[in-house]
Order: structure tokens, then C-alpha cells, then sequence
């Protein structure tokens, strides 16, 4: 199954209680973004990693898993 995510929601990505992330870590499913959205994501970094209590490290581990293969 194909599912089309926008930046606001694989924001939600790094809430290690969220919906988006156990969705998207689902194997069946396929997970598709705009171009743009990796870029998006890393211009916010910072925020991500106060809002959501990240490690510089679990930050890059998570943005690892939304990287397209």
C-alpha cells in the first residue's frame, strides 16, 4: 500500500508516540513524500531536537529511516 505524507506530518515523525512514525515504519507500506521534504526537515533541526527531547544522534537515526532507498 502507498501512502503520500507531507513535511507537517513526518514532523510528527520524531514524537516517538506517534501515529506517523508507527504507521510509517509498517514493512507493507511504501511512504511517499514531496522532493523537498528531506531539506525541510533538516532546515528545522534544531527545533525537532528541542520539541521532541532528541540527541543529535537520535535525530540522524530517525532522519535515516524517512531517507529514500
Amino acid at each position: 500500500m502507498r501512502l503520500v505524507a507531507d513535511t507537517t506530518e513526518l514532523f510528527s515523525f520524531f514524537n516517538e508516540r506517534s501515529t506517523a512514525r508507527e504507521i510509517s515504519l509498517i514493512p507493507e507500506l511504501e511512504l511517499h513524500s514531496p522532493s523537498f521534504f528531506l531539506d525541510e526537515i533538516k532546515e528545522h533541526k534544531s527545533r525537532i531536537i528541542k520539541c521532541f527531547s532528541l540527541s543529535e544522534t537520535q535525530f540522524l537515526l530517525w532522519i535515516n529511516c524517512l531517507r529514500p532507498l
